[in-house]
């Protein structure tokens, strides 16, 4: 194992399989009904994944990284999952130069139904997206950004922005968020532009998040062992305002709230904290919601839950729902028997999907008309060959 990956190790935890359920202003009353394989290989501790829904607030675009631990090539694919587990054949990708990058940002969704996904090591891959479930012959258009290793992506403010996060070299700070610009992204071309830097050389960047409004950007790093970890918290603007907190406790991943005012992050003791925008201080007392890492976190995108993907597995529960407002959890559920690494809603919150380490697509169920508290059983199918 290199050094970078022992240094993450105590942080990142192998994934492979997604799990969906349905989620609403309501607390989500789910079910396992349904489960699909991802990948059927054996997953390690630095594996990564990316979730997003599809426009049509069903599908899933699912993208695994398998991470060799410098023993052999290192892998990735792209792939489209359905409503009743029917899967597309996967795309193929190079896997990340690094481990332990963000995944939560690893896929993002274009309205028209485009995936984003970080492709060769500078380049943006854009993958139209088809009505069914298969993902059409093309293979995507790459799109030059930059020198440097393009690590997550999001779309964001009112026209649909494209940004990118850029892994930078140890003789540079350890980040910069870039938009990306020019002609459209189906013509394959496009410049960048730099919005802002941070970090120092020492730094892992762990999780981030891109506020959907373009205004607000998260970062949290893990730096050397013994050392404290820190969130950088950016306004955007003509002139990008930074404040920074040291974590005594490291964090795996950040996420906005919707209105702005708070992010939650996601720590390796199995806590979540939610700190104000404003000030950094703390909303409330850390929420306990599992025994192990919180690595992934998703807010509702109109009520006041946040869903926690725990390390936690055989049998514990892994998708925690938290109420942000008081902290009270609503919802234990135990997604996948090895932990979850990346969870997402869909635009309407009506669907929660996860991503887990045991190489599987679960699906849970979705809410009947009018009843947004219960669950339809979906048809279940054994596991495909």
């Amino acid at each position: 194992m290199t050094r970078l990956a022992a240094r993450v190790a105590g942080v990142l935890l192998g994934t492979g399989a997604l799990l969906l359920a349905p989620a609403s202003g309501q607390p989500p009353r789910v079910e396992p009904l349904v489960s699909v394989a991802v990948t059927d290989k054996k997953a390690n501790i630095l594996d990564c994944a990316g979730l997003a829904f599809l426009p049509d607030g069903a599908r899933v675009a699912v993208r695994w990284e398998r991470h060799s631990l410098g023993l052999g090539p290192s892998d990735a694919q792209l792939l489209v999952v359905g409503p009743r587990g029917e899967k597309s054949a996967p795309l193929v990708l190079p896997a990340g130069d690094y481990p332990g990058e963000p995944s939560a940002s690893r896929v993002a969704v274009s309205r028209a139904g485009e995936i984003l996904t970080p492709g060769k090591a500078n380049h943006l891959l854009l993958q139209p997206v088809g009505p069914g479930p298969a993902l059409p012959p093309v293979k995507g258009v790459e799109l030059t950004a930059g020198s440097v290793l393009v690590k997550g992506v999001w779309l964001a403010g009112p026209a649909d922005g494209v940004f990118v996060l850029r892994s930078m070299s140890l003789d540079k700070p350890a980040y910069q968020l870039v938009a990306v610009e020019g002609a459209p992204l189906t013509e394959g071309k496009g410049r960048t532009r730099t919005l802002l830097g941070g970090g120092e050389r020492s730094d892992l960047v762990t999780g981030a998040d891109l506020h959907p409004s373009g205004g607000w950007f998260a970062v949290v790093t893990f730096t050397e062992p013994g050392r404290d970890g820190r969130l950088d918290l950016w306004q955007l603007g003509e002139a990008p305002q930074k404040k920074s907190l040291p974590l005594k406790v490291h964090a795996a991943t950040v996420s906005f709230a919707p209105d702005g005012k708070s992010v939650a992050l996601g720590l390796t003791d199995g806590t979540v904290a939610f700190r104000s925008t404003a000030d950094l201080s703390e909303r409330r007392e850390p929420v306990v919601v599992g025994r192990f890492t919180v690595a992934a976190l998703a807010h509702h995108p109109r009520g006041p839950f946040v869903a926690c993907g725990t390390y936690d597995h055989d049998g514990a529960a892994n998708l925690v729902v938290v109420r942000a407002d008081t902290g009270a959890v609503v919802r234990r559920i135990p997604a996948d028997p090895r932990g979850v690494q990346a969870v997402c809603f869909n635009a309407t919150g009506t669907r929660i999907a996860t991503f887990g380490g045991s190489g599987r697509v679960a699906r849970v169920g979705h809410p009947r008309p009018g009843r947004a508290d219960r669950v339809n059983a979906w048809p279940a199918s054994s596991r495909p060959g």
